[in-house]
């Protein structure tokens, strides 16, 4: 399973980008928050087929990394408003 949509038109009001209404009502169907987001993260790029490069933060895969400031396991919210964000080993957001 990984949750999203391959959906985009239409006029129908999917989440861009974090899909946290999916992973709410995943929470609410009785998953874990890590069972909410390895399937967004590890699951979403073997569908893709790219599980060799993305997917899980180990050597020789692209590096996207987001940094929060509290344990998502503990609150899954914490992710719509990330402390650092790096993209391909980049930093390409950052908030104080």
């Amino acid at each position: 399973m990984a949750p999203g949509t391959d959906v985009g038109r239409y006029g129908i009001p999917f989440d861009t980008g974090f899909p946290i209404t999916e992973v709410r009502l995943m929470q609410e169907a009785g998953m874990s928050a890590v069972d909410t987001i390895v399937p967004g993260t590890k699951h979403a790029a073997i569908v893709c087929g790219k599980g060799d490069s993305l997917g899980t933060p180990e050597p020789g895969k692209i590096a996207d990394i987001l940094v929060v400031d509290r344990n998502p396991l503990e609150d899954l919210e914490v992710l719509l408003n990330p402390y650092l964000v790096l993209k391909v080993g980049r930093l390409i957001a950052h908030t104080d």
